[in-house]
């Protein structure tokens, strides 16, 4: 009848995006169980026990999950990761989340990994297993990536995938006795 369409009003359009939200939340989330400091050392022993003679393969493992720990880093945000992210100092570690899902203007974010006493009691120094993680991987540059696939025992300059992540994680987890969860 010659009206203009109410559909394309940026009223109602925010109106049903909220409603499509709400129908999205109303699903049950599950949530993993957390990830502690004790198990992380686990795995960590469990990783020496695991690549003793390979030590590209533990220490880029262990470079994985302390780098994720530390962080609290999603493994799109890990696997991200370029070497010029991550400043290593005496007391802290220096993480650059670039892009992140919870960052959708791109702005990026700084996260500070401080030296923990309890991980160090525990058998396990974040800031020591980085900076001998970096030693071994040699020269790169500060857009390589961070983590890089470690192909029997020589480095491959491709970031390590999501899925190599998540499988380690599943099968520390179950290592170690605890039930993997995805």
């Amino acid at each position: 009848s010659g009206h203009p369409s109410r559909c394309s009003d940026d009223r109602v359009r925010r109106v049903v995006k909220g409603i499509r939200k709400r129908k999205k939340g109303e699903a049950k989330q599950r949530r993993a169980r957390p990830l502690l400091p004790e198990h992380l050392a686990a795995m960590c022993h469990w990783l020496d026990q695991r690549w003793g003679s390979r030590p590209l393969r533990r220490l880029r493992d262990k470079a994985i999950l302390l780098t994720g720990f530390a962080g609290a880093l999603r493994r799109s945000e890990l696997t991200a990761l370029r070497i010029g992210d991550v400043r290593i100092r005496d007391e802290n570690v220096l993480f650059f989340i670039a892009r992140s899902k919870t960052d959708q203007e791109g702005k990026g974010a700084t996260v500070d990994w401080a030296k923990d006493d309890d991980m160090k009691a525990l058998g396990i120094c974040t800031i020591e297993v980085l900076r001998e993680w970096l030693s071994l991987r040699g020269e790169a540059n500060d857009d390589s990536p961070f983590i890089c696939r470690v192909t029997k025992e020589s480095l491959d300059e491709r970031p390590v995938s999501r899925e190599n992540v998540s499988r380690l994680v599943r099968k520390g987890a179950a290592a170690i006795g605890l039930e993997a969860e995805h």
